[in-house]
């Protein structure tokens, strides 16, 4: 993984509801893959709907490029 950031961008701070969960799911973030939610008593990943586009048509359940 040489070269990429150590660290994961801050894309939003706020309340964690069903309508954050949409945003990140409609592609309203500057994100590919979705985001990572925690605070002290949880975490939880959200995905795009163009991630779950991508996973399904690649081979086997693996993204890759040819």
């Amino acid at each position: 993984f040489k070269g990429l950031d150590e660290t994961a961008k801050v894309v939003y701070t706020g309340i964690f509801d069903e309508n954050f969960v949409k945003d990140v799911y409609d592609g309203n973030f500057p994100v590919f893959e979705g985001v990572i939610c925690k605070n002290d008593d949880f975490m939880v990943k959200v995905k795009t709907k163009k991630f779950y586009e991508k996973l399904l048509e690649s081979r086997n359940g693996m993204i890759f490029e040819e």
